[in-house]
């Protein structure tokens, strides 16, 4: 991404100006595209149920519903800035409510012992993902918002 980045210094047109403004952004975005892709690839573990990071059918499911609305809106911002024409912007996942339901469906089949260690570091992952993924979108909403 970089390389690209940097590939913009050497072009030159019309759209120069834009583009140039276009990779200060993306510069400034890139930690937390990087953070995201990182915590993403964590939360794959418990996706794929590897040893240590299985979770109960339950919280499964409302892991897939956090996945799904996440994905949306993504997906809406990448629609954006390709210029397409896209409905209102997804709903944000009501991160709360989704890990509160992942964290009791994960009571009924667990003890508590058993959730405080596999859990430990599940729940956060997931709220600091809503939170990186919101900030990040509210961010190019507003610049594109801007922009035009």
């Amino acid at each position: 991404m970089r390389s690209l980045a940097d590939g913009v210094l050497l072009e030159f047109g019309p759209s120069r100006r834009d583009d140039l403004a276009l990779r200060d952004l993306i510069k400034r975005w890139q930690p937390q595209l990087r953070a995201l892709f990182i915590m993403r690839g964590a939360s794959l573990k418990y996706r794929l149920g590897l040893p240590g990071f299985v979770l109960p059918a339950a919280a499964m499911v409302s892991l897939q519903a956090f996945d799904e609305c996440s994905a949306q809106l993504l997906e809406h911002i990448a629609d954006r800035m390709e210029g397409k024409k896209s409905q209102e912007r997804p709903v944000s996942p009501d991160s709360p409510a989704l890990l509160e339901l992942t964290l009791k469906s994960c009571r009924v089949e667990r003890s508590q012992a058993l959730l405080s260690e596999s859990l430990a570091t599940f729940i956060p992952l997931l709220r600091q993902i809503d939170r990186v993924t919101s900030r990040l979108a509210n961010q190019i909403e507003m610049e594109l918002d801007r922009h035009g």
